[in-house]
């Protein structure tokens, strides 16, 4: 009796104790590193999906929509690249991430009533990129949540101007752009097509995310200068 009482405590013990370390790990499984990872990557991915609807839409709206995700994106993305040089974190290549992203926007791009279906993917996407933007702002990495505090107000009206623009889809036919408008938008989508400068002294960590963290666990307590989840 007392073998067998002793042979159930010890697998209860043993259960709890990974019961804990599972949740444990679940906690520090989105770290510094991970949110930057994830981040760059949706932004990636919203930069080429902007760039597929500037080259299948003749919606003024969904044009003027596309180059403010183009704009901010690459704006926000070059933050995480300088945040992660400075948390040593070297992201993956832009020519994969390029691939990455347009393999996922294939889909996007055969469908019939592009803007609208562009407009809904819009409203996910940034409902998404919110989240993890709300989950960065809470990391005990104090540079780290200070970048997703900062951003989370943008990504939150990029998220209230999806929501507008496929309101707008939906009440009314698409209008197309005139001579005008065409040159003035040509303009701005030779700026936004742009490539980012590149350094030579400098690892390439363009934007984009494999979802993997490669630093220690400290970086969940503020000491990410080699992330690794």
């Amino acid at each position: 009796m007392n073998t067998l009482r002793a042979l159930t405590i010890g697998a209860a013990t043993v259960g709890a104790a990974a019961f804990i370390y599972h949740r444990m790990s679940e906690r520090k499984a989105f770290g510094p590193a991970r949110f930057i990872d994830t981040a760059a990557a949706k932004g990636f991915s919203e930069i080429e999906a902007a760039r597929l609807a500037l080259e299948k839409t003749k919606s003024t709206e969904v044009k003027s929509f596309a180059y403010k995700m183009i704009e901010d994106h690459l704006a926000i993305n070059k933050e995480l690249r300088q945040l992660a040089r400075e948390k040593g974190h070297q992201l993956d290549e832009e020519t994969d991430l390029i691939n990455r992203a347009r393999s996922m926007l294939l889909s996007l791009r055969e469908t019939d009533g592009f803007d609208t279906a562009y407009a809904d993917h819009q409203v996910a996407a940034h409902e998404q990129i919110v989240a993890i933007f709300q989950q960065g702002a809470q990391l005990d990495d104090f540079e780290v949540s200070h970048f997703a505090q900062r951003t989370l107000g943008k990504l939150e009206h990029h998220l209230k101007m999806a929501r507008t623009l496929t309101q707008n889809l939906r009440e009314a036919p698409a209008r197309s752009l005139d001579q005008s408008e065409v040159s003035s938008l040509s303009a701005a989508n030779e700026a936004a097509n742009k490539p980012a400068p590149q350094t030579s002294s400098t690892p390439q960590v363009d934007t984009a995310a494999s979802g993997i963290s490669t630093g220690t666990p400290q970086q969940n307590r503020g000491n990410a200068g080699n992330p690794k989840h």
